[in-house]
């Protein structure tokens, strides 16, 4: 990435944080019909909101669909508001709104994808961290609905057949090894990610294996047999799913052992090492690559670079991240995040840990309740907007949207006290500094070492 193409993004990010700041989802034109609506006088707003609609107000648009909600006109309200973020997908509001309806009928990934949008449209809210939350929790509500839909069909004639590429890897047993409680979920989550960063392989995902799995009673066993393991691979329309177990040698010596087994009969791949507690990590990556090249898969330096730092090389990490696995597979959320939690302690750089706490974590508000946080949002943006009248006339655009002395730095002096002139100074700092701006343009995190490559 050149300099020139560098500066120009970052001036265009810079940007759009500005005018969020300007067109955040509380600002919306006065209206009769909205000051009605404010006061949950939905049936007096009803026909001036439909005016002021029709006079092409989107902003009353989006109130009308509101009374339309109220009304139980929800089939309505939701056509109103899909036609007023089609025409404008910046309208975080639309799609808050949307994302209600949409979760008060059930339809799960229809709502997780307009509150997606909201977040997107609305950076600076603070609602975001609930909103996340909100979205783990009704993508585990969906997994479950799906679950339960996939097994209650099982019997059906119409059967699909697995999805070509795709692996379900299934948490390896350790209950042989009570000190190692919790690894055998960390390793094959491990190895998910590992697969899934050198690509070619379709992934299923953890939620949708752990809910079928809570379907068919199976959430607490540990699949080790292919045969027992075969039922919900065949649910889950795996082409094949990886098995494994790990075992404690002596005080100190652990055993890995994985197999890749195919559902249409093929001799499955086997692959086995001995190690050190304090070298697990090690040998996991050993196993991964062994794994691929036994499916004709051979790692390129490259791939290995990539796929070696990915994890955590603290074993106590390692095993409280497993564990917390092993809660969230039996719906025990609250102490999986619990377990994932002290994972970060132990490693507070574990990114895996750190992702999956926020994953467990949930909003019980109602629908109701989040609207109101919404409008108490509305309510407080525009109350700092009353407080400092013509805002948005007041802020000299030249120093914050591109201008021509940011596209021609070299032609500008030194420094500056202008919102532009400190990017510039920002920019030259990035730039300068190899370690934050390697050649190739692509920001990097510092990471440990990888291992040696694979024997």
């Amino acid at each position: 990435m050149s300099l020139d193409a560098f500066r120009g993004k970052f001036v265009l990010l810079a940007s759009s944080i500005a005018l969020a700041l300007l067109t955040q989802t509380g600002c919306s034109t006065s209206s009769p019909g909205l000051a009605l609506l404010e006061e949950e006088r939905y049936e007096e707003a009803l026909p001036l909101l439909q005016s002021e609609a029709e006079a092409g107000s989107v902003a009353s648009k989006v109130g009308l669909a509101r009374v339309l909600a109220e009304r139980g006109e929800t089939s309505e309200a939701e056509s109103l508001l899909t036609s007023v973020v089609e025409v404008d997908p910046d309208l975080a509001e639309g799609w808050f709104r949307l994302g209600l309806l949409r979760e008060e009928r059930e339809d799960w990934s229809g709502a997780i994808q307009a509150y997606s949008y909201y977040l997107d449209a609305a950076p600076l809210s603070s609602l975001r961290s609930r909103m996340s939350s909100r979205m783990n929790l009704l993508e585990r509500t969906q997994s479950e609905s799906w679950a339960e839909r996939v097994v209650a069909l099982e019997d059906s004639t119409d059967t699909a057949p697995p999805v070509v590429g795709s692996v379900a890897i299934f948490a390896l047993d350790d209950e042989r090894s009570p000190e190692l409680q919790g690894l055998g979920n960390a390793v094959a989550s491990q190895l998910g990610r590992d697969l899934e960063e050198i690509g070619g392989f379709v992934l299923l995902e953890r939620r949708n294996i752990d809910a079928i799995l809570r379907e068919l009673k199976m959430a607490e066993a540990h699949l080790v047999d292919p045969a027992t393991t075969l039922r919900p691979a065949r649910l889950l329309r795996s082409e094949a799913f990886v098995l494994g177990s790990i075992t404690q040698l002596g005080d100190d010596q652990i055993r890995i052992e994985m197999s890749w087994n195919f559902q249409d009969g093929s001799s499955p791949v086997v692959v086995a090492a001995n190690g050190s507690r304090d070298r697990f990590w090690e040998v996991q990556k050993d196993l991964t690559s062994e794994l691929l090249a036994g499916l004709g898969r051979e790692l390129s330096p490259g791939e290995w670079a990539r796929l070696a730092p990915s994890g955590s090389r603290n074993l106590n990490a390692f095993l409280a991240y497993g564990q917390g696995l092993e809660f969230e597979r039996a719906a025990r959320y609250s102490e999986a995040r619990e377990a994932y939690l002290r994972a970060i302690d132990s490693d507070d750089e574990f990114l895996a840990a750190r992702l999956s706490a926020d994953r467990v974590s949930g909003n019980p508000e109602s629908t109701t309740e989040l609207a109101k946080a919404f409008e108490g949002e509305k309510a407080t943006d525009s109350s700092a907007r009353d407080a400092e009248p013509g805002l948005a006339q007041s802020v000299d655009f030249e120093h914050i949207l591109p201008s021509d002395r940011m596209s021609n730095p070299d032609e500008t002096e030194e420094g500056s006290d202008t919102a532009g002139g400190l990017l510039e100074d920002v920019l030259d700092d990035l730039v300068e500094d190899p370690t934050v701006l390697p050649d190739d343009g692509h920001l990097q995190i510092r990471i440990p070492g990888p291992p040696d490559p694979p024997r």
